[in-house]
Parts: structure tokens; C-alpha cells; sequence
């Protein structure tokens, strides 16, 4: 595929879509100094490089890629079809890749293999589920990753190993998050038991997590003037 791809070696975590990939990540939205710093650098790489203005951004983190069009609005999987036929089918059939995951141009999320694809809105799967070695919280996650404002135009997730529970990380580092696969998957919380009434049995989500821990403030003091959070709404599939 002889398509050029910007890329950058910088942390990635918190980047969002606000106007374009580098307007999502520079100070004048007021997102921070970190980002600020992150939009510098991406920017020095531009200048340094040059930059093919149709040339799609892939963020690396963890065993997690990010692709973006560098373009005012998400581009859904119809749009990559269009443009660039053989990207979404050969990455799906890298196999250093479990899936990749977007929205059609109806709005519909899907993850798609190498072999078969998976409706993350219906649950409906065409030839082989891409997300079978991914356990059973896979395609509700995915979904949920998928739909929220800031995902990018695709998810680009790396295999894994059914047995030894390995998976391919995209960056040099003994470990890896943020991607779906392996250990990270399973994370252990450990309170005291006079405040495990604060989480419920299961945890799923950055944002339950955050609702116990200040349940866990409230109770010793903290934050009793500050209003609950209020978890991210997904429509229902």
C-alpha cells in the first residue's frame, strides 16, 4: 500500500477531535499545556518532514492505534473505503492486528477482521467474529469506544493470544493499555472493606471507577459542595 502516513513518537493519552487533529490538540481550544506541548511537537514533525495535507494521522498507544483524516468532521468507513480502498481490508488482515473498529456513513459501529466483521449495534457477525478472542465484554466496550464524540476515524486494535494472552503492542514498552486484550483487561481494586459499599461488584468504566473513589472522598469529608458525576450516556443499540 504505498499511501504516506503521518506519525508521530509522542503520548497520545486524552487527545479528542475538536476541529481537526491538530486543532484538537493545541492550546487555542483550551485544552491544557499538555497538549499545547503535544500540538508542538506534531507540528515540529510537519515542518521537519513535510506534511501531505490527505495523508491520514496514526497515533500509537499501547497495543491502541488512532487514525484520523485530517478533517473538520469524523470520516466514517464509507469515506476510507472511497479514498483508500485497500487500507481498512489490509490492516483488518495484518496479522499484528485483531480488528479495526468505525462508524459506517448510517452512523452504525462495526469491527472488522480479517475474516468477518461484527455489528456492534445489533450483535449481528458476518463470517468470523473479529472480537471472539476478546472475551465477552469486547463488542459492549468497543461499542461504547466507538460511539463516544471524540473516537477517532478508526480504532486499530492489535491481536492477541488466545493462549498466553499477549498482544501486539504498537510502542517499544515491556507493557502495554488501552487497547482491548490481555492482562490489562483485568484490573484488581482493592479498598477497605468497611468502603467496598462505594463501587458496585463489577467495575466497567474509567467513569464508575471515578464515581466510587469520590463516594470514597464524600465519606471521609471531601467534595460533600461538589455536584455527583454524571456517567457518559450511550444510546442503546
Amino acid at each position: 500500500m504505498a499511501q504516506q502516513v503521518s506519525s508521530i513518537d509522542a503520548a497520545v493519552e486524552g487527545w479528542g477531535r475538536a476541529e481537526s487533529v491538530v486543532g484538537d490538540v493545541s492550546g487555542k481550544h483550551g485544552v491544557g499545556a499538555l497538549a499545547t506541548k503535544a500540538d508542538g511537537r506534531l507540528q515540529k514533525h510537519y515542518d521537519e518532514r513535510g506534511a501531505d495535507e490527505e495523508a491520514p494521522v496514526v497515533l500509537g498507544s499501547g497495543n491502541l492505534g488512532l487514525l484520523y483524516l485530517r478533517e473538520p468532521t469524523r470520516g466514517s468507513l464509507d469515506d476510507l473505503e472511497r479514498r483508500w480502498p485497500r487500507l481498512v481490508p489490509e490492516l483488518a488482515a495484518h496479522p499484528g492486528i485483531g480488528f479495526v473498529a468505525g462508524l459506517d456513513a448510517a452512523g452504525v459501529p462495526w469491527a472488522i477482521g480479517g475474516a468477518g466483521r461484527h455489528n456492534l449495534a445489533t450483535g449481528v457477525v458476518q463470517g468470523t467474529d473479529p472480537l471472539a478472542d476478546f472475551g465477552d465484554h469486547a463488542p459492549r466496550v468497543l461499542r461504547r469506544a466507538v460511539l463516544m464524540p471524540e473516537a477517532p476515524d478508526l480504532y486499530v486494535n492489535s491481536s492477541v493470544d488466545a493462549l498466553t494472552l499477549d498482544v501486539a503492542a504498537f510502542e517499544g514498552l515491556v507493557g502495554a493499555h488501552g487497547g482491548l486484550g490481555g492482562w490489562q483487561d483485568r484490573g484488581v481494586l482493592l479498598v477497605p472493606a468497611d468502603l467496598e459499599g462505594c463501587f458496585p461488584e463489577h467495575v466497567e468504566g474509567a467513569d464508575v471507577l471515578h464515581q466510587g473513589l469520590v463516594r470514597i472522598l464524600r465519606l471521609c469529608g471531601h467534595r460533600r459542595s461538589l455536584q455527583d458525576p454524571v456517567s457518559r450516556q450511550v444510546p442503546a443499540g
